[in-house]
């Protein structure tokens, strides 16, 4: 724990925690860790908080730090919110609400009654954000210059993430009506939950991972550009407009394995021609699953093995382009390919997100190496989350 190694520091504060600053925008310290440490009272900033190189900004939990008239957080050095493995949770944060039943918990608050700013420049290149247990509200975050962004366990409601040419990774949080924007930015996330983006996730990476995430209510989700060998991984895709676009690419591949797609209008558009591979997916009730329209005929096809085609209105609108099913099913389309079964899979309850096939589907093992059809929902974490 921090307090092993640290001296801990106290503020100079007024009665209602107004942090006070030197003309340098640090506090009136040399130590290289400063401990903003649990107050009964929020703590106000009203001014610039410049991080210089080689100093860390600790915030711990328990406290709630509020932005007011021009406070904001330069970050040249380590920005760190709350503990990563914290035990006890002070606060929580109901999600209940259209399509999500579940709770988040988290232990520092920092908060905006209007856009707020943290950020790091375009010359600090050893900057360092730590984001563990914290609910940011009205927050533009962002780091622009090959620094190290690391987000455990929070929430961003209402808020702006923009990371450029800087090493990305998130787990376990909540996104709700957010910005996310990933320039030129090695992205991983892992077991997040995105709803109602107000503008889609942006990547133009290549190796990127997206894992056991939960995409819901939004127009679109993710927009990949320019970036190759990424993989879409146990996701769910539940009532967006568009699931997933890609476009402005033709190099590399997408791996689409062990994702459900419920009641989207269009599950995947894209205008590129690289290669895609879908593996032991479930599409259920989508409007459209696959719309592809190239400019010229492509000599690749899709990929596309194990997968359930579930009561979708379109399974696939292509133009330039052929798709390659085999050992899939449908219950609305006799598939093109190999080995293809036309017929019910028998999920026990789809309406409620269970997938689980019964005793008699005959998806049972009748996938390539005796697998079964469709995604393994053991697999796929995030549906918890989800209202049965």
């Amino acid at each position: 724990m921090m307090r092993l190694f640290v001296c801990c520091l106290f503020l100079i504060f007024s009665c209602n925690n107004t942090i006070n600053l030197n003309s340098d925008g640090w506090f009136n310290s040399d130590n290289d860790v400063f401990i903003l440490d649990k107050k009964n009272k929020p703590y106000i900033l009203n001014e610039a908080l410049v991080i210089p190189e080689n100093k860390t900004f600790y915030v711990e939990n328990g406290v709630h730090l509020i932005f007011k008239k021009n406070g904001k957080i330069v970050n040249k050095g380590v920005l760190i919110f709350g503990e990563k493995n914290s035990v006890d949770s002070l606060y929580s944060f109901s999600l209940k609400e259209s399509g999500l039943d579940s709770v988040f918990y988290y232990n520092v608050e920092v908060s905006a009654a209007t856009e707020a700013f943290i950020y790091s420049k375009k010359n600090s290149l050893s900057s360092v954000f730590n984001i563990n247990n914290t609910f940011l509200k009205n927050i533009n975050f962002s780091c622009l210059s090959k620094n190290k962004i690391n987000i455990n366990n929070s929430i961003f409601n209402n808020s702006v993430l923009n990371t450029e040419n800087s090493n990305t990774n998130i787990y376990s949080s909540y996104f709700k009506k957010v910005t996310i924007n990933k320039k030129k930015s090695n992205v991983v996330l892992n077991n997040n939950v995105f709803n109602e983006l107000k503008n889609p996730i942006y990547i133009d990476s290549s190796s990127s991972i997206v894992n056991n995430c939960l995409f819901i209510n939004s127009i679109k989700t993710i927009v990949f550009s320019n970036g190759f060998n990424n993989n879409i991984l146990n996701n769910v895709f539940y009532k967006n407009n568009t699931a997933i676009n890609i476009i402005n690419n033709g190099n590399g591949y997408y791996k689409f394995f062990n994702n459900i797609f419920k009641e989207n209008n269009i599950v995947l558009n894209s205008l590129d021609s690289s290669s895609f591979y879908f593996m032991n997916n479930i599409f259920d009730e989508n409007n459209t699953v696959l719309k592809y329209k190239l400019n010229k005929k492509s000599k690749k096809s899709i990929i596309s093995k194990n997968n359930i085609f579930y009561n979708n209105k379109t399974n696939f609108k292509l133009k330039n382009i052929k798709i390659s099913n085999s050992y899939c099913m449908s219950n609305m389309d006799s598939l093109i390919g190999y080995y293809n079964v036309f017929s019910d899979p028998l999920f026990y309850n789809s309406n409620n997100f269970n997938y689980t096939l019964k005793e008699s589907s005959p998806a049972l093992r009748s996938g390539i190496n005796n697998l079964n059809l469709g995604a393994n929902i053991d697999d796929i974490n995030i549906i918890k989350y989800l209202k049965y």
